[in-house]
């Protein structure tokens, strides 16, 4: 599940085994909300501040991921190491 709006009570997270949060710095999540089609700053703070803060993602997961950096094969490679853990194939 791709869920933003996650909470340690919520549904999903009753639903999921683990969680996995790929965590930005918050500069980092503003220029790319940002940077989406019809979007403005100001819209990209107030979706921002719907969601939980990043200590509090950071404390629901199981793991976290840093994604500051723009290289997605880079996130490809960690997302795949993190899912062949967690089926024990690594």
């Amino acid at each position: 599940f791709d869920v933003p709006l996650m909470t340690a009570a919520s549904l999903w997270r009753r639903r999921a085994d683990r969680v996995l949060v790929v965590d930005c710095s918050e500069a980092v999540q503003m220029a790319r909300v940002a940077r989406r089609p019809g979007w403005t700053e100001e819209t990209a703070r107030q979706a921002m501040s719907a969601q939980l803060s990043r200590p509090e993602r950071r404390t629901l997961a199981d793991a976290v991921i840093d994604n500051d950096h723009t290289d997605l094969a880079l996130l490809q490679r960690q997302v795949d190491a993190l899912w062949s853990l967690w089926n024990n194939r690594g």
